[in-house]
């Protein structure tokens, strides 16, 4: 029986697993700053559209993301040779 329910758990820790995707985005802040942002969006959901909606928090306010330049999956390095420099530069 308990190697069943050990299966079981595996298998919806494997399927929440595959149902989100590490994600960031190169984006402009409506403030001006361009910045990395890095979070989870489920799988199949657009990015672009994810990362709009949340913003960035910063000093306890939520700043709106005005454009999203580029997105990637986290394991991938960006295109935009702007998007890598401000990746290496900031903070994780």
């Amino acid at each position: 029986m308990r190697g069943a329910m050990a299966i079981a758990l595996w298998g919806v820790a494997t399927t929440l697993q595959a149902a989100v995707q590490d994600v960031k985005c190169y984006v402009q802040l409506q403030d001006g700053q361009k910045v990395v942002l890095q979070g989870t969006v489920p799988q199949g959901s657009d990015p672009v559209a994810q990362f709009m909606r949340r913003g960035r928090e910063m000093n306890g306010q939520i700043v709106k993301v005005r454009e999203v330049i580029e997105c990637r999956p986290s394991g991938l390095p960006f295109e935009h040779q702007t998007a890598r420099e401000q990746e290496q530069r900031q903070p994780r």
